[in-house]
Order: structure tokens, then C-alpha cells, then sequence
């Protein structure tokens, strides 16, 4: 259809980006007011699985936003492959509200399919799981992404967003070198990204609870996504609704492969100061804060590597004033 001075042949206007703004503001509005209303949303009991490898002080913050979710995860169940990993669940457990629990299982750290799907296994055996939130050790999630995409839940088996922003860490003195927005859209599709990911009881009944391929080190988000389009079950994908982001601290600590060459580049997305990074921009003094304590932790700590028989049990479950050994 023509176009001229933007006016369709219809005599309708194209749509402004106020607009778009003002149509999606109602629409976080409606599904707050749909959430208060549902009262099977305040009943559904959501467990979260980490899988964590040394990094003391940023996986310790990465537990810490995730209990202070506004809606609030129950319990968690952390993989880790020695006492290093034990110490940042001890030390997580300060946070604890009344009716949490961190659960720590005990698993060797290679292959890493392996180890996620053992602590699938040990959400598997809780009771009265509804949701289980995926969330890898090195990100932080907005305060809101549970409030957010829960309404969801109702009708998808899995519900996620396929865009993130990625805190790149100088390696010689770890300060905030820039933060950058990165669309998945277009690489992914219609493919979450997997930190942050919501899958229901009910689909991962339907897929046995095996998710994650027991021989691969990398490639675990894609191995899922084909799991879930085998089973040809719903999924939801909300980047515009909400205003919660996944903030993934990258450093020198790992190597990812592209990485270097993505931040160099002069030309990359507009970083959106609209509702995905709301709640960046509104806690960054905040975050800059906690991550310079975190990255202080991890370079005065040198914590032994301590590997053990994997241990597909829970070994302890910490509270907020205990602990209990399995």
C-alpha cells in the first residue's frame, strides 16, 4: 500500500513511536492488574536451577537479585563441583526470606550438559513444583522479570526473552567498561535466550525431564530448544512488555567465542533506555556497587578446586538461620 506524507491511501496515520510507547505501557499495566487478579499466579511455586563454577562474589549477587524477586522463588537448587561452590550457597543464605531455601547438589563441572541435568533431576523430586526458572551464575536479573512474565505461564510451557545486555569487564582492573544492548531477535528467531527461560511442570513431564544432552559442553540452549519444538509445545517471547532486562557480567574470567570482536565493533544497536533497561538505568549506581564487591571477592579469594564423585542428591539445603545435610 502507498505511502505519502505519511498518510496511507486508507487516510489512516502510521503509527508514532509515542504511540507504540503509550499502546505498550497499557498493556504492562493490564497484565499487572490480570497478575493481582489471578489468584493461581500467587499460588504457583517457582524453583530456580543454577549451575555455578567458582566466581564467589558475582554468582553470591547473582542468587541475591534472584531472591529479591518481587515475585518470589521458593526454592533453589544450585550445582556446583566443589567446596567453593558450597561457600557461595552458605553465603547466599543471609539473604533467604522465611519460606526460601537453597538446596546445593554436588556434581562434577565436565561435561556441563551433564551437570545441568543433574540438578533438572534434583528439581524433578521436590514437591509442588509449578516453574522452573533457568539462570545462569553470571547473570542478574531485573527485580521484576518474574512479575513480568508469569501471567504468561497460564498459557505457554515456555516463556523467556531473546534479548540480553552484556557488562563488559576490563581484565586488568574489572570497572564497568561499557554496557551494551544486543538484539537476539534476528539470530535467534523465535528462540529464547536461555538464562531467564520459564518452563512449566507440565511440559517437562511431557519431555521426561531431560533437557540437557549429558555429553555437551556448549550448545545447551539450542539442545533445549530443539527438545521443545520435538514436543511442539507453546512458547511466549516478551521483549516489549516490562521493564526488567538480563544483565549477563562477562569477563576475563571465560572465553566466549566472537565476543571480542562484538564489542569492538563501531557499529551495534542503540542501547534502549525505554522499558528493557529501566530497571538498568534506574539501579546502576546500585549494580556498579554490588559488582565491584563481587569482583574484589573473586580476586582476593583463592579458593582450592576440590572435585568429588557426582552426587545426584541433594548434599545440603541452607535456610536463612541453618542448615541441613541430606
Amino acid at each position: 500500500m502507498a505511502i505519502k506524507n505519511n498518510m496511507r491511501v486508507s487516510g489512516r496515520k502510521t503509527p508514532s513511536k509515542e504511540n507504540i510507547r503509550r499502546t505498550n505501557r497499557k498493556k504492562q499495566e493490564r497484565l499487572r492488574k490480570q497478575a493481582k487478579r489471578a489468584p493461581s499466579q500467587a499460588k504457583k511455586k517457582v524453583v530456580c536451577l543454577m549451575a555455578a563454577h567458582e566466581r564467589v562474589g558475582i554468582t553470591v549477587q547473582t542468587i541475591r537479585y534472584l531472591i529479591e524477586q518481587s515475585y518470589p522463588i521458593r526454592e533453589f537448587v544450585i550445582v556446583g563441583d566443589s567446596y567453593t561452590e558450597e561457600d557461595i550457597c552458605e553465603l547466599s543464605s543471609k539473604f533467604l526470606g522465611d519460606n526460601q531455601k537453597i538446596h546445593y547438589v554436588q556434581a562434577k563441572n565436565r561435561p556441563l550438559g551433564k551437570k545441568w541435568q543433574t540438578g533438572l533431576n534434583v528439581v524433578s523430586t521436590l514437591d509442588g513444583v509449578d516453574n522452573v526458572l533457568i539462570c545462569g551464575s553470571d547473570n542478574w536479573l531485573g527485580k521484576n522479570w518474574l512479575r513480568d512474565l508469569m501471567p504468561y505461564t497460564d498459557k505457554y510451557d515456555v516463556v523467556g526473552r531473546n534479548r540480553f545486555f552484556v557488562c563488559d569487564l576490563l581484565p586488568k582492573d574489572y570497572s564497568i567498561d561499557r554496557v551494551l544492548g544486543r538484539q537476539y531477535r534476528k539470530e535467534r528467531g523465535q528462540t529464547p535466550i536461555g538464562s531467564g527461560r520459564i518452563y512449566s511442570k507440565r511440559f517437562l513431564d511431557i519431555a521426561g525431564w531431560n533437557l540437557y544432552p549429558l555429553s555437551k559442553n556448549r550448545g545447551l540452549d539450542g539442545a533445549c530448544q530443539r527438545i521443545i519444538e520435538k514436543h511442539k509445545v507453546p512458547i511466549m517471547i516478551d521483549n516489549k512488555i516490562g521493564d526488567s532486562v538480563v544483565l549477563a557480567i562477562k569477563g576475563p574470567w571465560e572465553v566466549i567465542s566472537g565476543f571480542d570482536k562484538f564489542t569492538r565493533k563501531s557499529k551495534h544497536e542503540k542501547f534502549d533506555v525505554g522499558n528493557a533497561s529501566r530497571w538498568l538505568s534506574s539501579k546502576f549506581a546500585e549494580a556498579h556497587a554490588r559488582l565491584a564487591e563481587a569482583c574484589r571477592i573473586d580476586r582476593e579469594r583463592s579458593a582450592p578446586i576440590c572435585h568429588n564423585l557426582q552426587n545426584t542428591k541433594i548434599k545440603k539445603t541452607f535456610t536463612r538461620n541453618s542448615v541441613e545435610k541430606e
